[in-house]
């Protein structure tokens, strides 16, 4: 989608400068953004950044845990109208 290269752009930035750091913390400021409660959103602390994808109008961040039997955790995000993320 040649439309959405702001979101084509974050995804690139994620990938070259979060992919392999330690996730602190993930949070909400709203809880109306949530789509999804389990995993709940805190399970995110302490897991990995890996690849980050665009897929059409979404952003999806696949995340690692601790030990290998953690599994995957992907957090997949929308922007809507007026959405945005805050990277520390």
């Amino acid at each position: 989608m040649p439309e959405m290269p702001e979101t084509e752009a974050l995804a690139r930035f994620l990938t070259e400068r979060a992919a392999g750091r330690r996730i602190e913390q993930a949070r909400a400021f709203n809880a109306a953004v949530l789509k999804t409660f389990d995993p709940p959103l805190e399970a995110l602390a302490g897991r990995t950044v890996g690849a980050t994808t665009r897929h059409g109008k979404f952003l999806a961040i696949e995340t690692a845990g601790a030990t290998p039997g953690d599994g995957t955790i992907l957090l997949v995000i929308h922007f809507a109208l007026a959405g945005w993320l805050r990277w520390y």
